[in-house]
C-alpha cells in the first residue's frame, strides 16, 4: 500500500509502505496484536475483527418463549425492546397490586390452657408451641397410663388366679371374739348372719331414721339456767353440745342434766338451815412488786349452795398511806374460798406503792336455791413488805486527789410510779450528813439506779435511802418510809513509801 495525503488532492505525498510502520503500542491479546508488529498487520487484524462482529450480529437468535413470548429474535435491537416493553408491563403490574391488610394472628385461647397460657389470647405461633408443649406432655401421660394399664393387666391376672384358688369356706375376721358365730362357714351364710343380726339390732333401737329424729332434744335447755350452778346449762357447763346430731352427744347432755339436777338435790337438801350467818370469809393479801394477791383466811366457810351474786358482783378497794383508793372487781369470789387467788396489778393504780394499805372487800353471795342474797364488808390491812429497795455500796480511794468514792446501786422498786422519788443520804462514823440527793420520780428512772458520793476522808460511813412521796397537784414532797440504812468502809489500800530512813554502807 502506497500512502498519499489525501484522496481529494492531487498532490502526492512521499512514498512510505505500511509494511515500514511499526506498532510501538502494548499488546492486545484478543487481537492476537504484539508490540512491533508492522502497521499493516494492525489494520489487517482490526478489520477481520470487525468483519466478525458485524456477521456474528446478524446471526442473534433469541427464544423468548419463557418469557411468553414465543418469538426467535434475531436482532439484538428486537430483543433489547421486547425486554424493555415487557419490564414496563411487570411494573404496571406490580404497581396495580393491591397489598391486604397484615391478618389478626391473635387466636382466642381454649378454657383448659387459659391458665398455661397466662390469659385468653395467645399470638399464633406462641399459641401453637402451647399446644405442642400440651400434646407432648399428654404423650407422656398416655405412655404412663400404657405402662400402668400393663401392669394393671397383670395384677388382674394374678387376682383372678387367686380367686380361683379361694377356699369355699372362710372363718370371720378375729373369729375368737365375733360374737355372732364361730368356726368356719360360707361367705354368704356369714353375711346372712351379719344381716339378721344387724335387723334384730335394729328392731331394739330403731331404724336410722329413727334414731335420727330421736336425737334432736325434746326440749332445748341450752339457753335455761342450771339448777345448781350460776348461769344457763351451756355457759355453766363448756362440756355441753349446744348441736346434738350424734348419739352420744345426746346421752352427754343427759347425764350432765342428770348431774345438775342431783347438785340441786342436794342444795335442797341443806336450804333450810343456809342463811347468810353461815357465812364465815376473811381476806389477806401479799405486794410483790406492783402484783397485790389477794386470799381468802383458811377459816373462811361457804355453804355450797351458795355463789357470787351476778348482780352487783363483789369489788375490793385498796387506799394508800395517803388516802388514794383503788377499785376493782373479783372474777370469782368463791374461788378465793376454795382456795384460789386474784392478782391485781397496781401499777396502773396511782396507788402510792411505799406506803402500807387498808382494804375493804364489798361481797356479795346468793342462794340459787331460794334465791336469798347476802351482802357484807369485810376490811383488813395491807402491810407492805417490797416497799425498800436492796441497796448495794462499794468504795474506792484516790491517793493522788485525796478523796474517797462511794458508789450505790438499788432496784428501782417503784418504776412505775410518777409520784415518788428516792433521797440517798450519807453519814459518818459520828452519824453527821456527808451528802444527800434525791433523784427524779422512778417512773423516769433506769433498773437499777446508780450514782456516786464523793468524800474526803477515810473511815466507816452509812448510806441510807429515804422513799419520798410527790403530792400530784402541790408538788410537796413528803417522806413516805426510811429503809435501813447500810454501811461501807473507806480505806486507802496503797502502800506510801517510806520515810525517815537512814542509808548506811556496808563494806
Amino acid at each position: 500500500m502506497l500512502p498519499v495525503g489525501s484522496n481529494h488532492k492531487s498532490s502526492t505525498c512521499a512514498v512510505l509502505s505500511s509494511n515500514c510502520v511499526i506498532w510501538h503500542g502494548a499488546a492486545i491479546p484478543c487481537l492476537n496484536l504484539c508490540k512491533d508488529d508492522t502497521l499493516t498487520d494492525v489494520i489487517l487484524k482490526m478489520g477481520e475483527l470487525l468483519c466478525e462482529t458485524r456477521d456474528s450480529a446478524g446471526q442473534v437468535i433469541v427464544d423468548t418463549t419463557p418469557l411468553g413470548n414465543p418469538t426467535q429474535w434475531t436482532t439484538y435491537n428486537d430483543v433489547i425492546q421486547f425486554v424493555v416493553d415487557d419490564v414496563a408491563a411487570l411494573t404496571t403490574t406490580v404497581n396495580n397490586i393491591v397489598v391486604p391488610p397484615t391478618p389478626d394472628l391473635t387466636c382466642d385461647v381454649a378454657t383448659c390452657l387459659q391458665a398455661a397460657a397466662g390469659g385468653t389470647t395467645l399470638g399464633v405461633v406462641e399459641y401453637a408451641e402451647l399446644i405442642g408443649t400440651e400434646l407432648c406432655t399428654v404423650k407422656t401421660d398416655l405412655g404412663n397410663l400404657e405402662a400402668d394399664v400393663v401392669t394393671n393387666a397383670g395384677d388382674i391376672v394374678t387376682i383372678n388366679g387367686t380367686l380361683a384358688t379361694l377356699a369355699g369356706t372362710y372363718a370371720p375376721l378375729n373369729s375368737t371374739y365375733v360374737c355372732l358365730s364361730s368356726g368356719t362357714d360360707t361367705i354368704a351364710n356369714i353375711l346372712a348372719t351379719v344381716e339378721q343380726a344387724v335387723c334384730d339390732l335394729e328392731n331394739q333401737t330403731g331404724s336410722p331414721a329413727q334414731l335420727s329424729a330421736d336425737i334432736a332434744p325434746y326440749c332445748n335447755i341450752s339457753n335455761s339456767d342450771a339448777l345448781s350452778a350460776p348461769g344457763t346449762m351451756a355457759s355453766a357447763y363448756p362440756e355441753w353440745n349446744n348441736t346434738v346430731t350424734t348419739l352420744g352427744q345426746t346421752i352427754k347432755n343427759l347425764w350432765i342434766t342428770v348431774c345438775d339436777m342431783r347438785t340441786r338435790v342436794v342444795n335442797l337438801a341443806d336450804c333450810c338451815t343456809s342463811t347468810c350467818a353461815d357465812i364465815i370469809i376473811g381476806f389477806r393479801a401479799e405486794l410483790n412488786s406492783t402484783i397485790l394477791t389477794v386470799r381468802a383466811l383458811s377459816n373462811s366457810e361457804l355453804p355450797s349452795d351458795f355463789q357470787q351474786c351476778l348482780t352487783p358482783g363483789s369489788t375490793i378497794t385498796i387506799t394508800d398511806g395517803d388516802g388514794t383508793s383503788y377499785t376493782t372487781v373479783f372474777n370469782d369470789i368463791r374461788s378465793l374460798v376454795d382456795g384460789g387467788t386474784q392478782d391485781i396489778d397496781l401499777a396502773v393504780s396511782g396507788l402510792n406503792l411505799a406506803t402500807d394499805f387498808t382494804a375493804d372487800v364489798n361481797y356479795c353471795f346468793s342462794n340459787n336455791t331460794t334465791g336469798l342474797q347476802c351482802q357484807g364488808v369485810k376490811s383488813f390491812n395491807i402491810i407492805n413488805t417490797v416497799s425498800c429497795p436492796t441497796l448495794g455500796l462499794t468504795s474506792t480511794w484516790d491517793n493522788v486527789t485525796s478523796t474517797g468514792t462511794i458508789d450505790y446501786s438499788f432496784n428501782n422498786v417503784y418504776i412505775a410510779s410518777s409520784t415518788t422519788k428516792y433521797r440517798l443520804t450519807v453519814y459518818d462514823a459520828a452519824s453527821a450528813v456527808v451528802g444527800s440527793v434525791t433523784t427524779a420520780v422512778a417512773s423516769t428512772l433506769t433498773d437499777p439506779v446508780t450514782g456516786s458520793f464523793i468524800v474526803s476522808n477515810t473511815g466507816d460511813y452509812t448510806v441510807e435511802i429515804k422513799i419520798i412521796t410527790v403530792d400530784s397537784g402541790t408538788g410537796v414532797e413528803t417522806v413516805s418510809k426510811t429503809c435501813p440504812a447500810e454501811s461501807v468502809t473507806v480505806q486507802n489500800s496503797t502502800c506510801l513509801p517510806p520515810t525517815g530512813l537512814i542509808a548506811f554502807n556496808l563494806n
